[in-house]
């Protein structure tokens, strides 16, 4: 799900780390990426906030992990339209 609040947008990420190749989709409101780093000594969130910094050309944090590779990610200064606009997030 998407939600914007204070010039900031949050997303939610499902992360597949370990994987051969970076690969990034949205399905109903979820955004999916795959990395190649594993999850080890903070290796996998180094290369989502990389990934992600350089997809929407501003800051980007990870704003909270919960079980499951399940992540919500912040955009900092970016509306929800422009965030959806780039990930190709149909309306």
């Amino acid at each position: 799900m998407f939600k914007e609040k204070e010039n900031c947008t949050f997303f939610d990420l499902q992360v597949k780390p370990n994987s051969k190749r970076q690969s990034l989709k949205v399905k109903k409101g979820i955004v999916y990426l795959s990395v190649i780093n594993a999850p080890v000594k903070n290796q996998a969130n180094k290369e989502i906030i990389s990934i992600f910094s350089k997809i929407f050309a501003c800051k980007v944090e990870i704003f909270k992990s919960m079980p499951g590779y399940k992540k919500i990610i912040k955009v900092i200064g970016m509306k929800e339209d422009e965030v959806k606009k780039i990930l190709g997030v149909k309306k």
